[in-house]
């Protein structure tokens, strides 16, 4: 898990993406990944979509607010 989390922020940080979507994209791939009996190679699938996902849903939040 620990590799992914940094996975995570490290491609956060690459492309400029706000630590809020990178909390919760960790928040995201917790939730799928303890939610279900999976294995860890499933984490190499749940890290980036739940980046994507926290992306999206943080741009919609903000796109809201405004």
């Amino acid at each position: 898990r620990q590799t992914y989390v940094e996975w995570i922020f490290d491609l956060a940080s690459k492309f400029k993406i706000s630590n809020g979507s990178s909390h919760l994209a960790v928040n995201l791939m917790d939730s799928l990944y303890f939610s279900t009996i999976s294995h860890n190679s499933k984490l190499q699938l749940y890290a980036p979509v739940s980046l994507l996902l926290a992306g999206i849903l943080f741009l919609s939040i903000k796109c809201n607010l405004m």
